[in-house]
Order: structure tokens, then C-alpha cells, then sequence
């Protein structure tokens, strides 16, 4: 079933790869190694961020022998929702046709921590704590139902990623 036969509009994606091993014969048997591909695609309907509320939950895995942008490209032609995947360079082209690009929150932690680790970095430290005070209003949301959650995001969540993106371009600048 396609996409757009579930009439998705918001679809998250992570992909992993795991070595798999092939026989190949020639006169002498040997084994090659090589990485598959696995494209995980997830939905819940209405979305939500937790288990909380009663909805379906879509899981779609995509088997390619490799992580080129085609193959994603392929899974989801002719599709035109939000998609929320890492900074590969794979989702580009989508993003360029008029697929939504969301970005995780998560994956752009990972990136600040990083170079944090790697050389202290003040900026990295100052978004990371921006980060750090979003995750602690989501853990306050926790415990919330939804109506109590957005409104929680509302308050607290907009004004911390406005002030955060302020901050940013002002960084950038310097």
C-alpha cells in the first residue's frame, strides 16, 4: 500500500544499514560482505508524540541493498507530505520538489554534542542548553493529556525555540 493510499501527511523516517552476507561461486567459494539498507517509516494517526491517546500507528520497513537518495525517493513518489529524517543529503531532492522538510530535534542534539566533545565549543555548550530546557518542558508534558501538552508547548516551548532561533542568527552572524 502506498502513501498516498493512507493518505499520510506526516511521515517520520530513520534508516539503518547491518552487513549481510553473501555467497558468491567462482571456482573458489568465498563470502563477501557487504551493508543492506533498512528505511523505517512510521505514523500515527491523529499524530502525537507518545502512546498516550488511542490512534493508529503505522510501521513500514523498506528493504534496499543500499542508502542511496533513489531509493527513498522511489518509496515515496508522488507523495507530498512533511517529512521528518536527519540532514542526510538523500532527502534533498525530495525536499526540492515540495516535500516538507521537519527536522529532529534529537539528531540536531547529536550534532551540538559532538562538537562540543570534540573542542568545548561555547556556541555548541549554548545550544545545548536551549535543548536541555526544551527536554525539560517535554518532560513536564510527560504527564500531561494533549489539550494540557500543547498548551504547556504553547507557553513555554514557542517562546524558548524563538528566543533559541534569535540567538542562533546572531551567532551565525558573528
Amino acid at each position: 500500500m502506498s502513501l498516498i493510499a493512507m493518505e499520510l501527511h506526516l511521515v517520520l523516517e530513520d534508516d539503518t544499514s547491518r552487513p549481510i552476507r553473501q555467497q558468491f561461486f567462482t571456482l573458489l567459494e568465498s563470502e563477501l560482505t557487504q551493508n543492506e539498507h533498512f528505511w523505517g517509516f512510521f505514523h500515527r494517526t491523529p499524530y502525537r508524540s507518545n502512546d498516550k491517546e488511542p490512534g493508529q500507528c503505522i510501521v513500514v520497513f523498506d528493504y534496499q541493498t543500499g542508502r542511496a537518495g533513489a531509493s527513498a525517493r522511489a518509496f515515496f513518489s508522488g507523495w507530498w507530505g512533511s517529512l521528518m529524517v536527519d540532514d542526510y543529503v538523500g532527502y534533498k531532492a525530495m525536499f526540492a520538489e515540495g516535500v516538507t522538510a521537519l527536522a529532529c530535534l534529537a539528531h540536531v542534539r547529536r550534532k551540538f554534542f559532538d562538537l562540543h566533545a570534540a573542542n568545548a565549543s561555547p556556541i555548541a555548550a549554548g545550544a545545548l542548553r536551549y535543548i536541555g530546557q526544551l527536554y525539560a518542558i517535554e518532560q513536564q508534558a510527560s504527564s500531561l493529556n494533549t489539550t494540557g501538552r500543547q498548551q504547556l508547548r504553547q507557553e513555554q516551548a514557542q517562546p524558548l525555540l524563538r528566543q533559541w532561533h534569535a540567538w542562533l542568527l546572531i551567532t551565525q552572524q558573528k
